[in-house]
């Protein structure tokens, strides 16, 4: 879709620096936790390494449930 910027805006703003808003109304802990969640969102090599790290851990946990089970994909004839 064209846009004429003459036409299709009012004015324009240039913002030299943003910054997040401040959760002052939460607790200490659940600041920190949230910053530290923002870390890892932002930054992709990060959460791909957690993301690694959380897989590679289950695997091994989702195989003993499965050898838990009992469950045989043998058929026995007798």
């Amino acid at each position: 879709m064209p846009t004429v910027l003459s036409s299709d805006f009012d004015g324009a703003i240039l913002l030299h620096r943003v910054s997040g808003a401040e959760l002052d109304f939460l607790p200490d802990w659940l600041r920190a936790s949230a910053r530290i969640v923002g870390f890892i969102i932002g930054r992709p090599v990060v959460s791909g390494a957690l993301a690694v790290l959380l897989v590679s851990s289950l695997i091994p946990l989702l195989r003993r449930r499965r050898s838990r089970s009992g469950k045989s994909n043998v058929t026995e004839f007798g």
